[in-house]
């Protein structure tokens, strides 16, 4: 009995390379020759127009009226994770992915905000480009609320006879209350 040229290779460990039709290959960078940048095939790593990966996105999907929450694995943050192919592919993030089949490409240098505050929702009407100092502010830290509010963490209000706002190198602009820091001296704060 002889063993076929793919079982050598499986025995053997050489990693399979496969074929998707066009030319192109998994694991191999450059297109096919006889493929268009348009085709589907041209890049086998692209996730853009993938059916298998949109099938398995559908799959760890439960649609609701309102959020739809990913059943799939989540990272430590609570955001929904896939992979776009087997071991060897990039690990995606369940939301950007939603954002990208339904709504398009998600512009240079956004972020994704889940108006929601669910980091498992991958709806897309609950998910809007923005700016990441925008996506920053729409948290909701103890830090951020205290960015928004008009005293500090203790409640004295921001004026200039209870302090001033600092300038520095590694931040813009960083509110120092100067009743705090006379407390503080004190030992009562």
């Amino acid at each position: 009995m002889t063993m076929t040229d793919t079982a050598r290779r499986v025995k053997s460990g050489v990693r399979m390379r496969y074929n998707y039709g066009n030319g192109a290959s998994a694991g191999n960078t450059h297109a096919a020759p006889n493929a268009s940048p348009e085709s589907p095939g041209a890049n086998a790593m692209t996730h853009s127009k993938s059916p298998s990966l949109v099938a398995r996105f559908w799959q760890k999907v439960h649609k609701t009226d309102g959020c739809w929450e990913w059943t799939g694995f989540c990272d430590k943050a609570g955001y929904g994770r896939i992979r776009e192919g087997g071991r060897s592919t990039p690990v995606l993030y369940a939301h950007r992915l939603s954002y990208e089949i339904h709504v398009g490409e998600i512009p240079s240098g956004l972020h994704l905000d889940h108006l929601c505050r669910n980091t498992r929702c991958v709806n897309p009407s609950h998910l809007e480009a923005v700016t990441p100092r925008e996506n920053v502010m729409r948290g909701v830290s103890q830090n951020i609320q205290i960015a928004r509010s008009d005293c500090c963490m203790r409640g004295h209000p921001r004026t200039p006879e209870h302090g001033r706002y600092f300038e520095g190198a590694t931040y813009s602009r960083r509110w120092n209350c100067m009743t705090c820091r006379r407390l503080r001296r004190k030992g009562l704060a």
